[in-house]
């Protein structure tokens, strides 16, 4: 074969491999998080049933490894955001887009901090092509005991 057919033949495979699919513009395939992988659904008083409004999250982890907070608040995350080296959230909210086992501590006013651990935390949908995207959060709901008690 000589130079040019291949030449040809190569931007010809890089011009279809990056081709606009469905609305999504030309270029590399990318992955989308549609939901975050974790979803707070609510958080309750452990006496009364009330809802809390507003919860802070620290100390995150995954699979034991500490994690930075800033990197699991991002574009699929809802109703959080990053204060300081927390995740201040109000449920129902979500962040995180890793697998595995979380545990992380939470606390709110007039409340003692509880350390949560939810393991196996993935995404129910992955749907494969180009692009690809995963959806459907792994869910908790908890209570909180008031701090006078």
């Amino acid at each position: 074969m000589n130079r040019t057919l291949l030449i040809s033949l190569f931007i010809f495979f890089i011009t279809v491999s990056c081709e606009q699919r469905e609305g999504n513009p030309v270029g590399a395939c990318l992955h989308h998080y549609e939901d975050p992988i974790l979803a707070i659904e609510s958080v309750n008083d452990a006496n009364s049933g009330e809802q809390i409004s507003e919860i802070t999250i620290t100390d995150v982890r995954i699979d034991s490894v500490s994690q930075k907070v800033s990197s699991l608040v991002q574009e699929s995350s809802n109703n959080v955001a990053v204060e300081d080296s927390s995740i201040v959230c109000k449920p129902p909210c979500g962040f995180g887009t890793k697998a595995g086992q979380y545990q992380f501590t939470v606390q709110a006013s007039s409340y003692k901090d509880t350390t949560i651990s939810k393991e196996n935390v993935a995404y129910k949908n992955f749907d494969g092509g180009c692009p690809s995207s995963n959806s459907g959060s792994t869910t908790i709901t908890f209570e909180l005991q008031s701090s006078d008690q």
